[in-house]
């Protein structure tokens, strides 16, 4: 059997999304119909199953199913999947049989074939389904999310077998049999075609230009927001915007062109929306690719209706019966933070006291911010398992995390190199002992990971990193050039690059690497600031502000790096526009996070320092963060932010050491301890530290 299936992969998980139009009304009836007795289940009328997620609130949910090994697999809920995933590791431990090359999956993001296992008993609750068919090898489908072990996801070839009950703010998700769950009045239809489920959604537009109309598009669990391709956005046209953003991925690397992540896209500022018979006012932008005749090619799927249209409701998904609604959770409200379940669950499971379980609870821990007790697990984990190179590099972080440096020295102590560049623990281990003034150790090591690793771009830059600490700037330069060809990226490292030439005194250098930087990605802030900060004549000036205006202009306006603009107009001396944006960031970006009072007193006191504005304040609020979460590398920037707008020199860099310390493999943290020490030597303070 070969089965040829159009796929989206529409989250950051690389889900596979069903893709295909669906038929015109009343062909559900005619597929319920024809549905075999194999897709039916065993069990009650009603199920109810626990949903999880990443984090509280997070955008994905996930569900657990009993497997035939009698373990829970954790597998994420994707209505927008045409069929079930698994990973490899878990069909192997289930012994089952892959029957190569059977699905031909493509998409937005490329195509790729997997195979196929039939697995004999999937559990949902009480609900038991028989001979369940799942793609094996699909590329870009994680084992993990976050910290917990993924198994695959589930798609429609099960969901369709249910009315879904999806209430997302008590986290539950109910299975009911077709036919025994009346929906409310107001159900709207739904399309189902055998993959894919559609539904009639009305958009109502801001903007200069409202506009409300509506379409027909993928209701889609494993997408974020609302997603519009091809025709679908043309109704909206007037009110879109353009500008480019990252589609594939979540940001740039180092490792990668930067460019790969941008595209050009439209936005549409929605502020209310219609579905499944309810309407809900919430401000938001839709994304819309493929607008030009030209692209539609790549037009897969109308669009997705993603988690964030879905979030605040009780969702039915009726396929067979053709209807979806969208009425209020009368439920309390449950915030089911995934980690923790798996690991109450281990505990009930294992007993209290499982030295085996260590490296699991661990992770879940970790996960969980329970730093003392992540350390504890794994300092015993490695005792019985000092071979284990994982556990110990775990542990490692996790002592580094929580300011414990010797600590994480002690258990690096005996890893050789290439097992450190393999762990992707090198770069760390090398600026750690550049920081702490074991140059030489530094060098060594770096040395030794090239010799052993030389073949991995990473092995390269720590050397490089060690190199520049040792003042070996030709030699820094090069490393890095090299990793820069392994990646096969000639624009990767600038930043790094950008540093090597600012310690050679090749100003000039450092602000041609930095203005490249910023023409790939405009996204990237900081490098607006950097790029500022090295500007000396009003020529200069006048380059950056048509650089920064250019940059800043390709971007949609929610994608400003507002606080990074903040900081290099307040660079270049124009305080009128750094207040005004540290405003709008303020309210964009601090205000929003209320429920987490450090990180909004944080990232209130980082917008003031960078904007040198109120700072007496800003130091207030940044001490209160750290003073309820401990040391952070990202709230000691900020201290050392505000502090250096202070003229407080010492204590800026007392701050930022500290940050680059704990977090030495970020180039940006070990950049900012690098220039408070170089205004130290030219203001004349005391450097005896």
């Amino acid at each position: 059997m070969n089965r040829t299936l159009l796929v989206l992969a529409a989250a950051a998980l690389a889900g596979c999304g069903g893709s295909k139009r669906s038929a015109p009304a009343g062909i559900s009836d005619l597929i319920a119909s024809l549905q075999p007795e194999s897709q039916t289940y065993e069990g009650p009328d009603h199920v109810k199953i626990d949903l999880l997620r990443t984090t509280e609130g997070g955008p994905r949910i996930y569900v657990q199913a009993l497997l035939p090994d009698g373990r829970p697999g954790l597998f994420m809920i994707d209505t927008g999947a045409d069929v079930n995933v698994m990973n490899e590791d878990t069909a192997a431990r289930l012994g089952l049989e892959v029957e190569e090359g059977v699905y031909r999956l493509s998409g937005l993001s490329g195509s790729t074939r997997a195979g196929q296992v039939t697995v004999p008993d999937v559990h949902l609750g009480e609900a038991h389904l028989t001979d369940v068919e799942f793609a094996v090898g699909v590329r870009g489908v994680s084992t993990r999310a976050r910290s917990m072990p993924l198994d695959g996801i589930l798609g429609m070839d099960v969901w369709h077998r249910f009315i879904m009950e999806l209430d997302y703010p008590a986290d539950v998700l109910v299975l009911h049999r077709p036919g025994t769950k009346k929906l409310p009045k107001t159900a709207a239809p739904l399309y189902f075609d055998g993959h894919a489920i559609e539904a009639v959604i009305e958009v109502e537009t801001g903007g200069d230009v409202p506009v409300t109309d509506t379409i027909s598009l993928q209701v889609d669990t494993g997408a974020s927001a609302l997603l519009l391709a091809g025709n679908s956005g043309m109704p909206f046209a007037a009110a879109a915007t353009d500008g480019v953003e990252p589609v594939y991925g979540v940001g740039a690397s180092e490792y990668m062109p930067p460019s790969q992540f941008l595209e050009q896209t439209r936005r549409v500022p929605v502020v209310a929306y219609t579905l499944g018979g309810r309407r809900n006012e919430q401000e938001l932008n839709a994304q819309w690719l493929y607008w030009e005749p030209s692209q539609r090619r790549h037009v897969q799927t109308p669009g997705l209706i993603g988690h964030d249209l879905l979030a605040g409701n009780r969702v039915f998904i009726d396929a067979q019966g053709g209807q979806i609604a969208l009425p209020r959770s009368h439920r309390r409200h449950t915030l089911n933070n995934g980690h923790a379940v798996l690991l109450a669950q281990d505990i009930e499971r294992y007993g209290a006291d499982a030295p085996e379980r260590d490296l699991f609870r661990a992770r879940m821990n970790e996960a969980l911010g329970e730093w003392d007790e992540t350390v504890r697990l794994l300092s015993r984990y490695v005792e019985h398992h000092p071979d284990d190179v994982e556990g110990r590099v775990m542990l490692a972080r996790a002592r580094r995390i929580d300011a414990d440096l010797p600590g994480a020295w002690t258990v690096l102590q005996g890893l050789g190199p290439g097992q450190l560049v393999d762990q992707s623990e090198i770069v760390a281990s090398v600026n750690g002992l550049a920081l702490e003034g074991r140059t030489d150790e530094a060098l060594a090591l770096g040395r030794r990971s090239v010799a052993e690793r030389g073949e991995e771009a990473e092995a390269r830059v720590a050397l490089a990193d060690a190199y520049l600490a040792d003042g070996q700037t030709a030699s820094a330069r090069e490393q890095l050039l090299e990793a820069a060809r392994l990646t096969q990226n000639p624009d990767a490292f600038l930043l790094r690059r950008a540093r090597v030439a600012m310690a050679e005194g090749d100003r000039f250098g450092a602000l041609a690497l930095v203005r490249r930087q910023v023409q790939l990605y405009p996204t990237e802030g900081k490098f607006l600031w950097y790029y500022a900060m090295l500007v000396e004549t009003p020529q200069e000036e006048a380059t950056l502000r048509r650089d920064l205006e250019q940059a800043v202009g390709r971007l949609h306006k929610e994608l400003r790096p507002l606080d990074f603009m903040v900081a290099a107009y307040h660079a270049i001396g124009d305080d009128k526009l750094a207040s005004a944006y540290m405003q709008e960031g303020i309210a964009r970006d601090c205000e929003a996070m209320d429920r987490f009072p450090a990180a909004r007193d944080n990232c209130t006191a980082w917008y003031r320092g960078l904007a040198g504005d109120r700072l007496d304040a800003a130091l207030a609020l940044v001490d209160g963060a750290l003073a309820e979460t401990g040391p952070r590398p990202d709230y000691l920037d900020t201290k050392a932010v505000v502090h250096l707008a202070r003229g407080e020199l010492d204590l800026a860099f007392d701050a930022a050491i500290h940050a680059a310390r704990l977090s030495p493999d970020d180039v940006y943290m070990l950049w900012q301890a690098e220039r408070i020490k170089a205004m130290k030597r030219q203001s004349g303070v005391s450097m005896a530290d």
